[in-house]
């Protein structure tokens, strides 16, 4: 017949294989946690570097349609004053 001291041992042994199993389960846990915070922060960042060029682009894409308005302008006076100029050289008499 065991001892109450060899029965408290055996409940203890148990209990800290229980505890051991469940502090191994919680490290593989927090590996994934940690690794999902890794996967997280990377996407972040690329996120952020997809809104900057976006950014980028949009002020590019102003940029030059404010030039090709400008150019656009330009070759219309240009060509108005052409014209202009040819009129008032051709109605003399």
């Amino acid at each position: 017949m065991a001892t109450r001291t060899e029965e408290f041992i055996k409940v203890l042994t148990v209990e800290i294989t229980i505890l051991q199993e469940r502090v191994e389960f919680l490290s593989e846990k927090m590996q994934l946690l940690r690794e999902s915070k890794e996967k997280i922060a990377v996407l972040e960042h690329q996120v952020a570097e997809m809104t900057k060029t976006k950014e980028l682009w949009g002020q590019r894409g102003w940029m030059v349609m404010t030039i090709a308005l400008s150019a656009g302008f330009s070759f219309v006076a240009v060509i108005l004053g052409g014209l202009l100029t040819f009129d008032l050289n051709s109605n003399r008499p």
